[in-house]
């Protein structure tokens, strides 16, 4: 089918060049209709034979009419790609002798298949040359040499043939000219790629840049915290205005704790005791696979303290306890928590981690140890009662547990989990208002306030 349209182009080339000649049916007409016939006929040589005779009318002038051109070129194709084919070399001889001696100006392809012709050819001769040299006759190494040699030296004079008579000469200088334009193309594409490497460097630059910023960002809580801590040192200690569900630490003889520390000088220790608590969140974070919970879930007890007007020394000690408060997790191991499914004992077993913690707090003053086993013990127990271990309620749960576990569960729903997927701030802090009787519903206000 393509053929049949082909020849339909052609022969409509060839009408189209007569009428506007004006002239009747020449010789030169009617050959070229009869290398039609031949071309549909498949009998590609004899085209070529009735197209060269044409090719040699006009051939004096040097001006060949295109529908001449186009059907050379047709029949020309034909027979390369029968030659690519069939390999049958001593045609693509006769064809290649019948171009030199009746040049005209071909496209591409006819090119390209010739170059493929001789690439065949080559390879074969190489196959060839080599093993002649495998088998040391070097006469025949030699033979298959020159034939390669022959065998370039027609292709470049072919080439020139079908360019126009050109020089060899003429052809080196395209040759060089298509180099330059090559060595254009490389460095265009070197200084592309320089240009890449350096945008991609200014990205990875930039992205370091967030990353610290973020990580500021993060650690301005802690620092805020530190340095109310060293406030601490030049300001009166008279106590707060003391609410009765969230009240001021005491020591045994009623006096305000941070300023039992701030006055007998051992405001060191608690930057030590803080210190401890956040290698020892980490190690927590780690077994449990939760990045920087510890750190999250007590800068927010240290914020909603705060709000809760208790003392400044108990906020720290809250925020203390609240980074330490799974340490039971520690005497569980990593494994359990990459279980995908657990046993009733299993259950249980990370149930008893609030009774746990405690054998990790040796590092603890002892006057701040009943903070931090409220926080451990009590920091699942629900408002209604319905909570673990001792299914406490109400104002029974101490106030850094009910903290704990309102800021637990609101890091928890912002963050993926297994069994859970990301909320926004809005989603969560109704999520946690929707769990009636779980939630100290002043903690949440709090937290609705400062996230």
């Amino acid at each position: 089918m393509k053929k049949f349209f082909s020849s339909v182009v052609l022969l409509f080339c060839c009408f189209a060049g007569m009428y506007a000649a004006g002239d009747s049916i020449s010789s030169a007409d009617r050959l070229l209709n009869e290398a039609n016939l031949l071309y549909l006929d498949g009998k590609y040589s004899k085209a070529v034979e009735k197209v060269n005779t044409v090719i040699d009318v006009y051939a004096e002038s040097g001006d060949i009419p295109e529908n001449v051109r186009l059907m050379g070129e047709a029949a020309y194709g034909a027979w390369l790609d029968e030659i690519l084919k069939t390999g049958n070399y001593e045609s693509f001889t006769l064809l290649s002798q019948s171009l030199k001696l009746h040049p005209f100006r071909v496209d591409g392809q006819i090119r390209k298949r010739i170059d493929q012709i001789y690439q065949l050819k080559q390879t074969d001769i190489r196959g060839r040359q080599n093993k002649a040299a495998g088998s040391l006759n070097n006469s025949a190494w030699m033979r298959y040499n020159q034939q390669l040699l022959d065998s370039t030296k027609l292709q470049s004079e072919l080439l020139s043939a079908i360019n126009g008579y050109r020089t060899f000469e003429e052809i080196r200088q395209e040759q060089e000219s298509l180099k330059a334009e090559r060595r254009s193309y490389i460095v265009q594409a070197a200084i592309l790629v320089v240009g890449i490497v350096f945008l991609f460097g200014v990205f990875v630059l930039i992205i370091l840049v967030l990353v610290n910023y973020v990580k500021r960002r993060k650690t301005a809580a802690h620092f805020a915290v530190m340095m109310n801590v060293v406030a601490l040192l030049n300001r009166d200690h008279s106590e707060k205005h003391e609410d009765r569900d969230f009240p001021v630490l005491k020591s045994p003889e009623g006096s305000c704790r941070i300023k039992e520390i701030c006055d007998i000088g051992q405001m060191q220790d608690f930057l030590d005791l803080e210190k401890e608590c956040s290698s020892l969140g980490s190690r927590i974070d780690r077994v449990t696979g939760r990045k920087n919970n510890s750190r999250k879930v007590s800068e927010l007890v240290y914020k909603m303290a705060e709000k809760f007007h208790v003392s400044e020394g108990t906020a720290l000690v809250y925020f203390c306890s609240a980074m330490v408060y799974d340490a039971g997790f520690l005497s569980i191991g990593s494994r359990i928590f990459e279980a995908e499914h657990l046993t009733v004992k299993e259950r249980y077993r990370i149930r008893d981690h609030v009774r746990q913690a405690q054998k990790y707090f040796d590092f603890v003053p002892e006057k701040f140890l009943p903070v931090f086993l409220d926080a451990a013990v009590y920091h699942h127990e629900n408002l209604d009662g319905s909570g673990y271990m001792d299914g406490i309620s109400d104002r029974e749960i101490p106030p850094v547990a009910r903290m704990i576990h309102t800021a637990e569960s609101y890091i928890s729903l912002i963050n993926r989990r297994v069994y859970h997927s990301i909320m926004d701030r809005d989603s969560a802090i109704c999520e946690l208002k929707r769990r009636d009787g779980i939630y100290d519903p002043r903690t949440i206000e709090i937290l609705e306030e400062i996230v």
